[in-house]
């Protein structure tokens, strides 16, 4: 296969002679066969929709075309819809998709990913779900934000019905290790999401209800977190001087060739390694810049000490506005922890400004058998 291009994700591109040519990336292959069996319950998994595909993936971080855990709807899209991931590669696809003309376009078989009656049965189900009404979409308080006690690993909110003499629906956060292929997690069971958040977010309501709490978390916080960035912020004034010394150096290093005043093997030499260790520089400066920006801001601690202020007036902010209360504990920072000990789930809550905000046993989650 003659590709001009990046490759598509799931594969490498290799040079074979005078053509190039896809192999299989096995990890990103793995990701892609997680894909399809999620969106059709199958390889023992539970049939999940497109939005709870994608928060799953970002959640644990899987690998994806614009980096780990940076999954888009558009990006899931393209996965589920690239005949390429079923063994077939067209030419002219980008210019035709969605034509009477793709499916006369030339074609190279390249190797599968997935089998391609998987990749017939994805096409099927997604022009049979246009076709329905929409589903009621739930929203979730901490979504995103909650991890199993059990393995540490990312736990999603999942719905489901049942019906009998009455349709009911049921939502719970389960751990995603425990129904993944490799089910790395023994803890199962899920924990009801109307419990959960509601302790959740009376545990956020109590602190925010004491003005004097909020100042002092808050003047601890700045204290600990000016100390804490500190270091952060030196390593990136010296990652950018790195930086800049090295794109002088590489910009010198091809002047002087040009002049033909150096070799072309030692300037490929020289330039690899100049190239790499842009490259480390520049990842190291994302993790600083990413480290630094996990703070709160000056902004979102004065919005946090305005909603305090509301609170203690008497004010019921958010009380009947889940995106408010969303708001809420994403500024926050909120961190859950759910977890079964001798049988009894517990509820864990922490933040930013609150280390110890819920811990213990539920009152109001029906424990495990």
């Amino acid at each position: 296969v003659i590709a001009h291009n990046k490759p598509p994700f799931g594969y490498d591109l290799i040079h074979d002679g005078d053509k190039y040519k896809l192999i299989i990336n096995k990890a990103e292959a793995q990701v892609i066969r997680l894909i399809f069996a999620m969106y059709t319950g199958t390889s023992g998994q539970q049939l999940t929709g497109t939005r709870d595909i994608l928060r799953y993936l970002n959640e644990v971080g899987a690998a994806a075309p614009a980096g780990p855990g940076r999954w888009s709807l558009s990006t899931l899209h393209y996965v589920l819809t690239n005949e390429t991931y079923a063994g077939t590669w067209r030419y002219g696809k980008k210019s035709t998709r969605g034509t009477a003309a793709y499916d006369e376009l030339p074609t190279i078989a390249v190797p599968a990913i997935i089998a391609p009656d998987l990749w017939a049965r994805v096409q099927e189900q997604r022009a049979a779900n246009k076709k329905r009404p929409p589903n009621k979409v739930y929203d979730y308080l901490v979504s995103g934000m909650v991890t199993c006690g059990h393995c540490g690993g990312a736990m999603t909110a999942y719905s489901t019905t049942r019906s009998a003499r009455h349709t009911r629906h049921y939502r719970y956060y389960r751990c995603n290790n425990a129904y993944s292929m490799g089910k790395s997690c023994q803890q199962g069971a899920g924990f009801p999401v109307e419990a959960v958040d509601g302790e959740i977010w009376a545990a956020v309501r109590d602190f925010l209800n004491d003005p004097g709490r909020v100042r002092d978390n808050l003047a601890t916080y700045q204290e600990e977190q000016a100390a804490s960035l500190e270091p952060f912020r030196q390593r990136l004034a010296v990652i950018d001087s790195l930086l800049a010394a090295n794109g002088d150096k590489l910009t010198r290093l091809l002047d002087l060739y040009l002049s033909g005043e150096f070799d072309k093997d030692l300037l490929i030499e020289r330039k690899q390694r100049l190239e790499t260790a842009i490259a480390a520089l520049e990842a190291e400066r994302g993790h600083t810049i990413e480290a630094i920006n996990s703070a709160l801001s000056a902004d979102d601690l004065a919005e946090l000490a305005e909603l305090a202020e509301l609170a203690a007036q008497g004010l019921a902010i958010a009380e009947d506005d889940l995106a408010m209360r969303r708001l809420v504990v994403e500024k926050l920072g909120l961190e859950v922890v759910l977890t079964i000990v001798d049988g009894k789930k517990q509820v864990s809550g922490r933040c930013k400004l609150v280390p110890d905000l819920l811990v213990g046993e539920s009152n109001h989650i029906r424990n495990a058998g």
